[in-house]
């Protein structure tokens, strides 16, 4: 995610291509996403709660039903307090001295008042359109906000894994070569040789294939790669410590893939589908 100033607030949002590579989202999904967040940017802030979307925004981007967004809060407030949802109520002085009325939902109750948008006979095939898109936004936008902090939950344990197998491989490299630290070769080929064995290409070639900028290949992987290497990388260190040579813990590690991790080489092909 990337910071972005929306409305005078600094938020996180989503890019397209993480929404896909990471999260595992559809192209279309991801479009949907990439389209109304920067109309609903209170979603994305940090511990969302309470009353964070602005009622007069949702009826502009469900099509303006009722013409007037008074008649339409006033019929939807009824259904609000029916349904025991929550809202606030508030005004506020505009430029000219006039107020305001300001309305302001939870997630939860503008979700309701979206799917509800478009249900009676009156409504035109544009407000229901619009209520369908604007209530699978708020889906997709809670799916990924959740999935993106699995996702973190899963990648920052196995850098620090990476940390610590480099440590391993440094001592291991120090024995027999008198005291001298390892290069960083030692490292990225150690790396490599799990990148290789899991998904049966080089980090190179993987970088090519996700169209990435930038040499942090993991960064782009979904969690279930990333899941999977950080458990690799516990079976080296521990192969290591154990004295076992390249070669040798090449070859575990390349049956280890072969056999528990199998199904891994058709989520390399579905990369090359979103590629």
């Amino acid at each position: 995610m990337r910071v972005a100033k929306i409305n005078d607030v600094k938020v996180k949002v989503f890019e397209k291509k993480e929404l896909i590579e990471k999260l595992g989202f559809t192209e279309e999904d991801a479009k949907l996403v990439m389209k109304y967040q920067k109309t609903f940017p209170e979603l994305l802030q940090d511990g969302v709660e309470g009353f964070v979307i602005d009622a007069e925004t949702l009826w502009e981007q469900l099509g303006k039903p009722n013409g007037q967004f008074s008649k339409w809060a006033n019929k939807r407030i009824k259904e609000v307090f029916k349904n025991g949802l929550e809202w606030s109520f508030s005004r506020i002085r505009i430029k000219d001295g006039r107020p305001k009325q300001v309305i302001k939902l939870t997630l939860e109750t503008a979700k309701h008042v979206a799917m509800a948008t478009g249900l009676d006979g009156n409504s035109s095939k544009k407000v229901r359109e619009k209520g369908n898109l604007v209530r699978n936004y708020f889906i997709k936008m809670e799916k990924a906000l959740r999935d993106y902090e699995y996702w973190i939950m899963v990648r920052e344990p196995q850098k620090e894994g990476y940390k610590k197998l480099s440590e391993v491989l440094d001592t291991n490299y120090q024995l027999t070569h008198e005291g001298k630290s390892a290069p960083n070769y030692v490292f990225s080929n150690e790396a490599d040789m799990i990148n290789r064995a899991l998904l049966g290409m080089s980090a190179k070639k993987l970088q090519a294939l996700l169209d990435t900028k930038d040499k942090a290949t993991r960064e782009h992987f979904t969690v279930e790669i990333n899941k999977t290497i950080s458990e690799l990388q516990t079976m080296d260190m521990g192969l290591v410590m154990a004295g076992l040579d390249y070669e040798t813990r090449k070859k575990t590690i390349t049956n280890i893939c072969s056999t528990k991790y199998k199904y891994m080489q058709l989520i390399v092909k579905e990369l090359k589908k979103t590629a």
